[in-house]
This record gives structure tokens, sequence and C-alpha cells, in this order.
């Protein structure tokens, strides 16, 4: 939960942006504004999305989901913008996670928040699907749907052992909110696509 204040208090200014990633975090979430009027018509934007909020005086309350729709929005003002494109900005942090891996070391964490990727990725795609009319936004697509279908692949299970994986098997059961098995054929690949990306387009 979230009260904006003035310094050194949380900022007004990141009010939108915490409640774009409020939205897609698991449990229920509260952003009250003590600072300005006004300051929630970007909420409007967010529920186009998908987005579960409600409004309650100066408070705000947001229900997460798993997954947000693309939609057609427009942005009210710089703040609010900024918490319409977050999305984009999640291939620069699986590129640097990914590259942080240790093959012969792996860390479990790490592994289970690229595995956990999956959930925004098809997110991304319907976002950029707005404007593919740009080449370079269509191509970027392609790409992203190719990175999707290798996590597709990704098995969920009912488990909630959390074992990292043998040198014979190569596989490991990740915990967290929803179990998901991961091979080390399957990591590689990912590492490879979200590289591949992230040369291409952002260099």
């Amino acid at each position: 939960n979230v009260k904006t204040e003035v310094y050194p208090g949380f900022p007004t200014d990141l009010q939108a942006q915490a409640m774009a990633l409020m939205t897609i975090a698991k449990g229920n979430s509260i952003i009250e504004e003590s600072i300005f009027e006004n300051r929630f018509m970007h909420i409007a934007e967010l529920v186009r999305f998908g987005a579960d909020i409600s409004v309650k005086g100066v408070k705000a309350y947001i229900k997460g989901c798993d997954n947000l729709n693309g939609a057609q929005v427009m942005a009210t003002d710089l703040r609010a913008s900024s918490s319409l494109i977050l999305a984009g900005g999640w291939i620069e942090g699986l590129h640097i996670a990914s590259s942080m891996l240790d093959p012969e070391n792996p860390n479990e964490e790490l592994i289970e928040l690229i595995a956990d990727q999956r959930f925004s990725v098809e997110n991304l795609i319907s976002l950029l699907e707005l404007n593919n009319e740009e080449a370079d936004i269509a191509a970027l697509i392609t790409d992203l749907k190719e990175l999707k279908a290798i996590y597709d692949v990704i098995e969920d299970t009912d488990g909630h052992e959390v074992s990292t994986a043998t040198s014979k098997s190569g596989t490991m059961i990740l915990g967290g909110g929803s179990d998901v098995i991961l091979d080390a054929d399957l990591l590689a690949k990912i590492t490879a696509k979200v590289n591949e990306i992230r040369t291409k387009y952002v260099g």
C-alpha cells in the first residue's frame, strides 16, 4: 500500500507508475493520494487495459490480475503516459537478468523471475499491435511472438516443492505463486532469444 506525501514521503509524481505495477501484482493494493486532487485520471485508461481498480474519495483500490489486455488509450498527462508505457521496459530487465545467469551455478530465484515473464510478453505484444503499421514495430512483434512461443512450452505444476536441478536431469521445479518446470535447454532458448531482441532493437 502507498500514501503520497511531501518529501521525504512517497512522491505523488510516482503514484501513477506505482499503480500500473500494482495492477499485475499479486493480491490487493491501496493508493492514497494526499497531495493533489484529480490525480487519478489515469485510472480510466488502466481499466481499459483490464485493470481492476475502484476509487473511493482519495483512495484507489487495486486488485491484482494475471494479465492485462491491449487497448486504445489516451495519455492525460506526462505522469499518466509513463504508467501506460511501463510494459515496454520489461525486455531490458529480462536481458539484464538473463545476462546474470551462470550455467555452472544457477540462481533459483533469478531463474524463477525469468520464467514468470511469460505472463508479461503477451501483454507487451498486445500493446505493440496497436501501432503495428510501422515496419520496425511489426518486426519487433514478430520477434516477441517467437519469444512467447518459447515461453508457452513452460509447464505449470501443482507441486509445492522447490528443488534445484541435478546435472543429470537439467530440470528445475521452481516455487512461488505457481510452480513451474523449466529445463536448462528451454532456459537457454529464452536467454538466446532475449539477447537477440536486445541486440537488434536496443544495441
